[in-house]
């Protein structure tokens, strides 16, 4: 891979949502202590200078990202893209890493208030006229050595080698519907794969998961090589969830599932870095005869009595109790993020991530 005096990644980031695929990837970068500077940050772009290996660190973020779409190493960027602009910008491009090489240029434009008039195909072809003039190499769309990528964002313009473009499909194969333990109320891969990461917490670290129910967090949790334990009240549900990890986590990770109460957790008082967990709602989900409310409640001192300190709560409730469980939560942590999430027209949920103080 061509090395460059300043590395600059820019990331293409999923647009399901506002703000969690930002938060998603700075919380990766910490959990992997990888040191960064931010050079750009308007989604769905996102680019900063490393002092490490590219390719490193694009395989560091891209194994453990739910909702990243590309990674490429930059070649040059513009504030504003305006194509003799980019004529003069690619003239100081050393693009010798593509002697005798094949490459094509693809160009992605995002927001539908963009004010570059030229279509992508234009753009593209452009970029590729102007490297064969100045390189020995060839057009390929099959078998291409490399792939120049340009993301063009409102009038922001990174374009570079592309490193890594993710196949987000691949998680479906992990959808609640296809484990052998299925429950209607189970949270979704990509949203249990997002609360992992947003603890930022380096993985070995261990993660309960209090309300394990069909264990998605936690498969998400040790597929990223985490330790991971588990608690629900139901003997069923808690074979169930152990038959799912069963199936999809593999190695010399510590594993563990508990049949117990959340209510009062059977651990010791500072003994978990971080908490990842769905409480039930309602509707489908079990709550043993108790109110919502009730269990946030009793919950979150436990949560906060088991946590070590500075240690993470990723937490989902429903919108609707906010101002219960918000105010619980700012009782007992310092609330970091908070995130809005919706599930459907009459369900609309909130993501907290937040941080135990002593």
């Amino acid at each position: 891979m061509r090395k460059t005096k300043n590395n600059i990644l820019s990331f293409l980031l999923s647009e399901e949502h506002k703000t969690i695929p930002v938060s998603e990837l700075f919380s990766i970068l910490t959990a992997e202590n990888i040191k960064y500077q931010l050079l750009f940050n308007k989604s769905p772009l996102v680019r900063i200078k490393i002092n490490e290996n590219p390719a490193i660190v694009c395989e560091a973020v891209s194994k453990r990202a739910s909702m990243l779409k590309l990674v490429i190493q930059e070649l040059l960027f513009l504030e504003t893209f305006d194509l003799n602009d980019f004529d003069k910008a690619l003239d100081t491009v050393d693009f010798s890493f593509l002697q005798n090489k094949s490459f094509y240029v693809r160009i992605i434009k995002k927001r539908r208030n963009n004010r570059v008039p030229l279509k992508s195909i234009e753009i593209e072809a452009f970029a590729g006229a102007k490297i064969l003039q100045k390189t020995n190499s060839k057009v390929s769309f099959k078998t291409p050595d490399y792939v120049l990528y340009g993301i063009l964002c409102d009038n922001a313009f990174s374009f570079g080698i592309l490193l890594k473009e993710l196949r987000r499909g691949i998680f479906l194969k992990r959808s609640p519907r296809k484990r052998p333990f299925f429950m209607s109320s189970a949270l979704d891969v990509y949203t249990a794969r997002v609360m992992v990461n947003l603890t930022s917490i380096p993985s070995k670290s261990i993660i309960l998961d209090p309300f394990a129910g069909t264990c998605g967090v936690l498969i998400e949790a040790g597929i990223m090589d985490y330790d991971v334990v588990g608690i629900d009240i139901k003997d069923y549900i808690s074979k169930g969830c152990l038959r799912n990890l069963i199936e999809y986590i593999s190695g010399e990770k510590n594993v563990g599932i508990i049949q117990a109460d959340a209510l009062k957790l059977p651990l010791r008082d500072n003994s978990i870095k971080a908490i990842v967990t769905d409480p039930p709602y309602g509707r489908s989900s079990t709550t043993m005869g108790r109110s919502i409310a009730d269990i946030y409640s009793q919950f979150l001192p436990e949560a906060e009595r088991v946590l070590k300190n500075r240690g993470k709560l990723v937490i989902l409730y429903p919108h609707r109790l906010s101002d219960h469980v918000e105010g619980k939560i700012k009782q007992l942590f310092k609330i970091e993020e908070k995130h809005l999430i919706r599930v459907h027209k009459n369900l609309l949920r909130v993501l907290v991530v937040a941080r135990k103080e002593v």
